[in-house]
């Protein structure tokens, strides 16, 4: 018996894709014949689910494993926020470690031969891979520290404190970043400096494929960045254990005026946590579906039917409501414009409530603009609008 791995993925790749394998035997004649693949956490025992295919007219069979995968993954179970603290999450359930061993089953009666040959170790993470990008697979060769972009956000963050695209943030925002932390040098320090001095968040070689740290105000147990401190700039930077690496994040804290801030979290094209927040009014409307029925005004169960002014003829026995919100983003700049269009795609979308916790919401745009004409109108404008996604309950 020989089987061979003629194609897999890279490492690490993104599940919003197409995770090819083909592989191949040499009793792929043998009557009865079909090909196994068991997927498995890297270094488990038990596979997690099973697949059989038969073979293709070469002979050969191909696996497409993506949402397989993909179900073994719960990117909104990990909010750093639940519990704030300074130290790093390893992203454990928006990022695991796979292996596929493959098998053959033939002969009558059948015999099963499982784990014949293994792939090489996945690493996955739920990533949008774009499928005219020219190959299956994530790019993680452009996300490594001498690329300069390890960040799994499509923010575009300035690179000094007076830049644009210094994000504004609240004190009482909380913030996360993550980085996919692959290749030859890995994340060795990552540290807060403003507001309070120098603050290390981690230090020492980290080595998870995903590092997700907590940058904002309300993350920080000490020396919280406030407004007028420093000028309510602070930023993070992220060091390598090799050459001049480091990355730096610049966030400026901002006051929250008078209105309600409308505090965003969803999920991005690679599955993280991202953040926006307004400092504007929030508008909110509220449907009531009803339902009725008409009830006899005559009361045909007693020995007499006296009048009675209180008798009501027409009932309403369900009052549901049901509460739309809309707010509209400050003016900013297209690349931003371009981030925050991700909130419109995610299915995962929460709002920061007076509490400081998190409450699901869903997004009800269903459609949205991209591109502003970037010759007349430098500025563009979002208004999002959203449904809780628990309703109050109604009175009965």
């Amino acid at each position: 018996m020989a089987m061979t791995i003629s194609q897999q993925p890279t490492s690490p790749n993104g599940t919003l894709s197409n995770l090819v394998y083909a592989v191949s035997s040499t009793n792929s004649g043998s009557a009865n014949h079909r090909y196994i693949a068991d997927v498995y956490y890297s270094g488990g025992s038990t596979y997690l689910t099973r697949l059989k295919a038969f073979q293709n007219t070469n002979g050969d069979a191909i696996f497409d494993l993506a949402s397989v995968i993909n179900d073994y993954l719960v990117p909104e179970d990990d909010r750093i926020w639940d519990n704030s603290h300074t130290n790093y999450s390893s992203n454990p359930n928006g990022q695991k470690d796979f292996v596929i061993k493959f098998g053959e089953e033939y002969g009558d009666p059948v015999n099963v031969y499982a784990g014949e040959v293994d792939s090489d170790t996945l690493a996955a993470f739920p990533a949008v891979v774009d499928p005219d990008a020219g190959s299956y697979n994530f790019p993680s060769g452009s996300y490594t520290n001498t690329a300069g972009n390890v960040r799994l956000s499509n923010y575009p963050y300035s690179t000094s404190d007076n830049d644009r695209y210094t994000k504004y943030i609240a004190a009482s925002d909380y913030e996360t970043i993550s980085f996919l932390n692959h290749g030859t040098n890995k994340i060795n320090s990552i540290r807060k400096v403003g507001s309070g001095g120098t603050t290390t968040l981690e230090s020492g070689t980290l080595t998870d494929t995903i590092v997700t740290v907590g940058v904002g105000p309300a993350n920080f147990t000490s020396n919280a960045p406030s407004v007028g401190s420093s000028n309510g700039i602070y930023y993070i930077d992220v060091d390598f254990t090799a050459g001049a690496d480091n990355l730096r994040y610049y966030f400026q804290v901002v006051e929250e005026c008078n209105y309600d801030r409308a505090r965003f979290a969803f999920t991005n094209k690679f599955g993280m946590w991202d953040y926006f927040g307004v400092n504007l009014p929030v508008s909110r409307t509220t449907n009531v579906n009803r339902k009725s029925f008409k009830q006899a005004f005559v009361d045909y169960s007693g020995t007499t039917s006296p009048y009675n002014i209180s008798n009501r003829g027409h009932k309403q026995y369900i009052n549901k409501p049901m509460d739309s919100f809309s707010v509209t983003t400050e003016y900013i700049q297209q690349p931003e414009a371009d981030w925050l269009s991700e909130i419109f795609e995610s299915n995962n979308v929460l709002i920061q409530n007076s509490l400081g916790t998190f409450e699901p919401i869903v997004i009800t745009n269903a459609s949205y603009t991209w591109k502003t004409n970037n010759r007349g109108q430098k500025t563009f404008q979002y208004t999002i609008n959203y449904n809780k996604a628990n309703n109050r309950r109604s009175i009965f």
